[in-house]
């Protein structure tokens, strides 16, 4: 969670936020292993399965939390080959959560990027209702 937090200060320019989380927030957390989760392919074919949703995917791990959210950004970028949020049917449906609810309900690791599209369309005026890419207006 930590470095999800870490992009999102990036995202929101919050630089002295992420300062804080560097310096006071994460040396809270010294035993512990950061790291990233990117689905593939067989992704949204394993949502159901939970053991196969936790051998699906590729991780990174790190060790400290880098100094500044662009160094995180950098650290943290997808796999070359890790398929796009929005070519998956359940985000095509507007139904981004489901990838976070199979995660949270399996215990398996939760995809970073899939996190940070759910929390930008949260933050968007359509994003409650609209299909990924959709031009709907949001519902009243």
């Amino acid at each position: 969670m930590i470095p999800v937090l870490g992009l999102l200060c990036k995202v929101f320019k919050l630089e002295e936020t992420y300062d804080l989380l560097v310096n006071h927030v994460a040396p809270l957390f010294q035993d512990v292993t950061y790291n990233a989760w990117s689905p593939d392919l067989s992704y949204e074919a394993v949502l159901q399965d939970g053991n196969a949703l936790k051998n699906s995917g590729s991780s990174d791990a790190f060790l400290t939390m880098p100094p500044n959210p662009e160094q995180l950004e950098a650290l943290l970028a997808e796999p070359t080959d890790a398929p796009a949020i929005g070519s998956f049917q359940f985000a095509k449906h507007g139904v981004l959560w489901m990838g976070l609810m199979a995660s949270r309900h399996f215990q398996a690791q939760i995809p970073h990027r899939l996190t940070m599209v759910v929390i930008a369309n949260m933050l968007s005026a359509n994003a409650a209702c609209s299909p990924v890419g959709s031009t709907n207006p949001p519902r009243p």
